[in-house]
C-alpha cells in the first residue's frame, strides 16, 4: 500500500518507527505544509491512501476546506487523520473537528499515536471511533470514581499563585529608524473611557494575497476621517510579528501594540482590551482558520474579501451551500474584479439574498463608497466622544 503523509517534520519520526515493520507499506510522499494546489500534487500521485497528521500546518487553505477538495477530486482515496494522543476527548475543538470527519466520511480516525499501526492495517468502520471514545469515558469516570472513594474529594486542583500586575501603557521604539514622531511615538491613555459600545469588524479572506490587511488599513483611516476611535488587531500572531520587523521594532517593545498614522495596531492578546476602548475594533484575520471561526462569527460586520476566479470559486461554494456555515447570509462579501465579472456572479448571489460589493484597489474614492455603504447599515447604540490622547515624544 503506498500513501502520502502530511505531517509536521517533528511528528515524522512518530509515523516511521510505526510503519518500519510494515512489510506492505510505503510512504512515497511527505507534505509539511498544505497548499490548495497540494490537492492536485495528491491526485497525481494517486496514493491507496492518504495521512493526515493534526500537526500540518495549511497556508492558504483550511483543513476543511482541503478534505471537502480532496473529497472531490479523489473521491476513492482513504483518508486517514491523526489527532494525536487526545487527553480530554470532551474539549469542544476536538469534537468540532472529529463531527466535521465523520460528515466527510473520514472513519479511520486514530486518537491515540500507539494505534497508527493497527488502523493502517485494520481500517475502521462507521461508528468505531465512537466506541472507542466511550470507552474511554467510561474507563475515564472508574478512575474518578475510585479516586473519589480514596480521597473524598472529586479533583485535584493546583494552588493559583499570583504576582503582581504590572502596566506599561507605553510603546518603546526601537532606533534604527527615522520615524514620524507625532504618529508614532504615541502613549494611549486607556485608564478612563466614556464608551459604553463598540463595533467589530472582522475582516477575513478566502484566499491569500486578496488584500485583507489593505482592507483595515482603509476601513480605519476612513473612520478616522469621521471623528472615530478605531484600531486594527492583528488576529495572527505570525502577522502582527512580521508587521513588527517591516518596520523594525523590537517585539517586545510593540507587545501591547503601535501606532502607525495615527491608526493603533494591536496583537490579538488586546483584544477583549481594545473593545473597552474603542470605537470600532478592525480584526484582520487573514484566511480562513478554524480556530478564528468564532470570533468571526460573533462580530457585528463580517466582511469576506473574495476573489472572481474561476479556480477560488470552490473555496466559496463551500461557504454558501456547506451546512455548517449558518451565518453565510450575515457576510457582506468583498469582490476584487472587474465591473462586468462582478454583475455576472452577483446575479446569481442575489438569488441567496447575499450581500456583496466590488472594489478597485486602484480607484480608492470609488472603495470609500463601499466601506461607507456597508458601515451605514450598522450604528453605535451609545457612543460618546473618547478621551484625548495624549502625545509624548522621545528623546
Amino acid at each position: 500500500m503506498n500513501a502520502v503523509l502530511l505531517t509536521s517534520k517533528a511528528r515524522k519520526k512518530v509515523y516511521d518507527d510505526a510503519i518500519k515493520t510494515m512489510m506492505d507499506f510505503k510512504i512515497i510522499s511527505f507534505m509539511p505544509v498544505i497548499k490548495s494546489v497540494s490537492v492536485t500534487q495528491i491526485e497525481s500521485i494517486n496514493p491507496h491512501c492518504v495521512i493526515i497528521d493534526a500537526s500540518v500546518k495549511f497556508k492558504d487553505i483550511d483543513l476543511e476546506g482541503f478534505i471537502c477538495l480532496l473529497r472531490l477530486k479523489t473521491p476513492d482515496i482513504r483518508v486517514i487523520y491523526n489527532f494525536g494522543t487526545i487527553d480530554d476527548v470532551k474539549d469542544e475543538q476536538f469534537n468540532k473537528t472529529l463531527k466535521f470527519m465523520i460528515q466527510q466520511k473520514v472513519n479511520d480516525i486514530i486518537i491515540n499515536d500507539a494505534d497508527i499501526k493497527e488502523i493502517i492495517e485494520n481500517p475502521l468502520k462507521f461508528g468505531d471511533i465512537n466506541e472507542k471514545i466511550d470507552e474511554i469515558i467510561k474507563e475515564n469516570e472508574k478512575q474518578r470514581a475510585v479516586y473519589k472513594q480514596d480521597t473524598g474529594i472529586d479533583d485535584v486542583k493546583e494552588k493559583e499563585t499570583k504576582g503582581k500586575p504590572v502596566e506599561l501603557n507605553f510603546f518603546v521604539l526601537s532606533g534604527n529608524r527615522n520615524f514620524d514622531i507625532e504618529n508614532i511615538t504615541e502613549i494611549i491613555d486607556d485608564s478612563q473611557t466614556n464608551k459604553k459600545s463598540c463595533i467589530v469588524i472582522a475582516i477575513m479572506q478566502i484566499q491569500h494575497h486578496l488584500g485583507c490587511t489593505r482592507t483595515s488599513f482603509d476601513i480605519a483611516k476612513l473612520l478616522y476621517s469621521q471623528m472615530k476611535n478605531p484600531c486594527i488587531v492583528m488576529e495572527d500572531d505570525e502577522t502582527y510579528k512580521n508587521m513588527l520587523k517591516f518596520y523594525r521594532y523590537k517585539t517586545s517593545a510593540a507587545s501591547e501594540g503601535f501606532s502607525l498614522n495615527n491608526i493603533h495596531i494591536l496583537p490579538k492578546s488586546e483584544l477583549e482590551e481594545a473593545k473597552k476602548t474603542y470605537t470600532h475594533v478592525i480584526l484582520d484575520m487573514g484566511y480562513f482558520r478554524p480556530e478564528h471561526e468564532l470570533e468571526y462569527k460573533k462580530s457585528d460586520i463580517k466582511i469576506m474579501m473574495c476573489s472572481s476566479a474561476e479556480w477560488d470559486l470552490i473555496h466559496m461554494d463551500r461557504w454558501f451551500n456547506y451546512p455548517k456555515y449558518d451565518y453565510t447570509v450575515d457576510i457582506n462579501y468583498l469582490f476584487i474584479s472587474s465591473k462586468q465579472r462582478y454583475i455576472q456572479l452577483n446575479k446569481l448571489l442575489l438569488k441567496g439574498d447575499y450581500i456583496s460589493n466590488r472594489i478597485d484597489f486602484s480607484d480608492e474614492g470609488y472603495n470609500k463608497k463601499v466601506y461607507g455603504l456597508i458601515l451605514k447599515r450598522y450604528e453605535l447604540s451609545n457612543s460618546n466622544k473618547q478621551k484625548k490622547r495624549k502625545l509624548m515624544k522621545l528623546k
